[in-house]
């Protein structure tokens, strides 16, 4: 074996070795939190992991006592992963029930900037719409998981399938959607990947002949990402737990609003009903008054640069 190959097969060492780290931490951190999940459900078990999909219960407060064994929750309970692997941990709302749990997500240690949302849709996945799951993938999701980084989509679930243990509330969008989402980069990147599995069942086969059939559109998209890529295999995950509010949109709205709140938010200026052009906002003013950070050599593009030169069309 030449130097090369050899310093091949220690990337791919260290980098495996990685990835059992990080589903050790993972199913760790379920069996910890499950405890919690346990004492507050009056015996209700804890979900292990199972085709990369796992339960953590959600409700949590940090530093909160609960029952007679007074597990208590760290701030940065969910730290202890990312820190262990070396990996990067993204976190993401799946749209529009994981909203639920946008306020849980702090106490837990995720800071409100670390959260991001993506919508993978329970209504592609029940009609069988394999190639619309695929256009929704978000770009900011992609190119995370291209990267190597960890990815955790929180979700919830309404429906009462059967599942082992007595699960109950695992959202088809984490255990159809997931599973098809990461078969098909696997292919798409070439990367490794195991049997996918639908509630237990392996779908090799509808899962291929599914994607050979995939449209020129769906199958650009995925592989402008192989470009980036620095992994051997795809970390996506589902964290997931039953509701009573699905189809509640207002319920799921001020909930988002009450977590970015107002004040986050510029309030509408007050303008000069004579002066129309009062009523645009001065960007270059705007921009100035907050506290950002520009790269070197870099500038905002102001549309206010460039005169006035009449309405296109006027003529």
């Amino acid at each position: 074996m030449d130097d090369t190959q050899s310093g091949d097969s220690h990337k791919l060492f260290k980098l495996e070795s990685k990835q059992r780290t990080i589903l050790s931490h993972l199913g760790r951190l379920a069996q910890r939190l499950g405890e919690v999940q346990k004492c507050r459900l009056n015996g209700a078990s804890s979900n292990p992991i199972s085709g990369g999909t796992f339960s953590i219960p959600l409700q949590l407060e940090a530093k909160k006592e609960f029952c007679e064994e007074k597990v208590k929750i760290k701030r940065n309970e969910t730290r202890t992963l990312e820190k262990a692997s070396g990996l990067l941990v993204k976190y993401f709302i799946n749209l529009t029930d994981g909203i639920e749990v946008l306020h849980e997500l702090p106490n837990l240690g995720i800071p409100r900037n670390e959260i991001n949302f993506v919508r993978i849709m329970s209504s592609h996945c029940e009609a069988n719409d394999y190639e619309g799951v695929l256009l929704g993938l978000d770009h900011n999701l992609m190119i995370h998981l291209a990267l190597g980084h960890v990815c955790l989509v929180y979700d919830l679930g309404s429906r009462d399938l059967d599942w082992p243990n007595g699960v109950k509330g695992v959202p088809r969008a984490i255990w159809w959607g997931i599973e098809w989402i990461r078969y098909a980069l696997s292919r798409c990147w070439r990367l490794q990947f195991c049997q996918p599995l639908l509630r237990g069942e392996n779908v090799s086969g509808l899962f291929g002949s599914r994607y050979l059939r995939l449209s020129k559109k769906v199958k650009k998209k995925m592989r402008y990402y192989r470009l980036f890529l620095r992994c051997k295999r795809i970390l996506f995950f589902g964290v997931f737990r039953r509701t009573v509010h699905d189809g509640d949109r207002e319920f799921y709205r001020d909930l988002l609003w009450k977590f970015y709140p107002e004040s986050d938010v510029e309030q509408p200026m007050k303008a000069n009903v004579e002066d129309p052009e009062e009523k645009q906002l001065d960007s270059e003013r705007f921009i100035s008054d907050l506290d950002i950070v520009i790269p070197t050599h870099m500038n905002v593009y102001f549309r206010e640069l460039f005169p006035k030169s009449g309405i296109i069309g006027d003529r």
